[in-house]
């Protein structure tokens, strides 16, 4: 779980770093912040459901720090990071990304249980 933890913070940082980097560099300017969903996913899958909706979460706040960070005037940061559309959209990409990581590792322990029922 550990690993697991270490490897979702990972993304995270990346897309700090990335979101900074596509600002100045690239004609995205706020919309860099549509990158969280990357971070979000991966916490879903490594974490689980939970984790993943809660990422999503966490992302409307990390996002709105992010665009005052570049100098946006705060009414238009909070209608960037408050969009409705790109809120749901984490949240439904963290719970997703989440039962899908759930599945997966569920189909694994199976498939190891019927690996090992087998060849007793």
């Amino acid at each position: 779980m550990r690993t697991r933890l270490l490897l979702a913070i990972a993304p995270l940082l990346g897309y700090v770093l990335m979101f900074f980097t596509l600002f100045y560099t690239s004609q995205a300017g706020a919309n860099a912040i549509d990158l969280s969903a990357v971070g979000v996913a991966v916490a879903g899958w490594l974490l689980g459901r939970w984790a993943g909706l809660a990422s999503g979460l966490l992302a409307i706040p990390l996002n709105f720090a992010l665009l005052l960070a570049v100098g946006i005037k705060l009414d238009e940061a909070a209608s960037f990071a408050g969009n409705g559309a790109s809120g749901v959209a984490n949240l439904a990409i963290g719970w997703v990304g989440g039962w899908m990581g759930e599945l997966y590792r569920r189909a694994q322990a199976q498939a190891a249980h019927w690996v090992h029922s087998r060849s007793i």
